[in-house]
């Protein structure tokens, strides 16, 4: 069974992704005879327009100590989580401005003249 010091005893199962909004979630038993299991969220909010997805991790460490405990929860996964959001967002952004590239926006101004 895996301990930390803050008393939350966790034994951790698999992780899950939302894109959007993005959030991480750590599926986890609290024995390990346990059958019901847990999920713990972990909303990016702001946090994922941060262009460096090792200072989300810190923060998301920083924040959630309880259930990142490096002890138990290696932060080379958490990484790899985070770089997927990244790369997921990053797509999006693309997809948004090549639309709007090809979009005419009209001239209020111009409008009110005629």
């Amino acid at each position: 069974m895996n301990y930390d010091p803050f008393g939350v005893k966790i034994i951790p199962l698999k992780w899950v992704l939302k894109f959007d909004p993005p959030v991480i979630g750590l599926v986890y038993k609290r024995h390990p005879k346990d059958k019901k299991r847990h999920l713990y969220e972990i909303r990016l909010n702001n946090l994922i327009f941060l262009p460096n997805a090792q200072d989300i991790v810190q923060q998301i460490l920083f924040e959630h100590p309880q259930y990142l405990n490096p002890a138990i929860i290696k932060q080379q996964q958490v990484l790899n989580l985070i770089s997927l959001l990244l790369d997921y967002k990053d797509k999006r952004l693309k997809e948004i401005a090549d639309y709007m590239n090809g979009y005419e926006f009209e001239d209020d101004d111009q409008k009110t003249q005629e």
